[in-house]
């Protein structure tokens, strides 16, 4: 098989000979249940290919990390939950996520082996996954080594400016969906700017040497900031894959 995904409309049409529903002979046969036949046999290729897909990398991130692919590790309802998922992805930004949930599940990795992280990998757009490994990266000039816990990443100026990588293509609605999923949280932080209040005091009192007068807003004072959080969700996420 090639790249073509045209090429799985012949393949899935003799599958459907192959069982006596093709649709030369759909005479006295529901339109439904011919579909069914010839749309069944396009996917199961479909996604016999995308599972074949992933031998490769699996194996090149087990070399790369020194990890030692042990399936015996890997629970049966892992195994089910994600070649369900997996051979449903046909992008190479979201196979590659797989491909190291897989490579970090079999070295033993208790978050890799999560089912919930299996289930949030497949719900990534590939704009999604670049915006993940931009995330991993802020987080690891951080921090370096993983942690457990919410921590804190940026104020979400700095953390969209840090993430906005051209060598990666991020849509602005991904930075919306890791919110959605709960691998961010965004908390609207009020402080205060410590001379401006200074100055607003000084002002009210007649320090300044002015006298009693408002010439200075408190407003000054007040600072607002969106400041962005790795949840919990997505430390486990990114333990799980990096």
């Amino acid at each position: 098989m090639t790249g073509n995904g045209g090429d799985l409309i012949p393949i899935a049409l003799e599958g459907a000979k192959a069982t006596g529903a093709p649709l030369g002979a759909a005479i006295g046969t529901t339109l439904s249940n011919v579909w069914q036949g010839v749309l069944g046999d396009r996917v199961a290729a479909w996604r016999i290919k995308n599972a074949m897909s992933y031998n490769e990398p699996i194996h090149r991130l087990a070399e790369e990390r020194g990890l030692t692919i042990n399936l015996d590790r890997i629970p049966e309802s892992f195994a089910f939950s994600w070649f369900d998922k997996a051979t449903q992805e046909d992008s190479p930004e979201i196979q590659e996520l797989f491909a190291q949930l897989l490579a970090n599940a079999a070295g033993g990795n208790e978050d890799a082996m999560a089912k919930r992280n299996v289930e949030l990998v497949g719900r990534l757009s590939p704009s999604d996954a670049n915006l993940l490994q931009a995330i991993y990266e802020e987080y690891a000039s951080k921090y370096g080594d993983h942690q457990n816990g919410q921590c804190w990443l940026a104020d979400w100026e700095g953390f969209s400016k840090n993430t906005a990588r051209e060598d990666l293509s991020i849509e602005s609605i991904s930075y919306e969906n890791m919110q959605n999923l709960g691998v961010l949280e965004v908390e609207r932080v009020t402080s205060l700017h410590a001379s401006k209040l200074e100055r607003w005091l000084r002002g009210q009192t007649g320090q300044d040497g002015g006298g009693f007068h408002t010439h200075y807003p408190v407003e000054d004072a007040i600072l607002l900031s969106d400041e962005v959080y790795l949840t919990e969700t997505g430390m486990s996420l990114l333990n799980a894959l990096f």
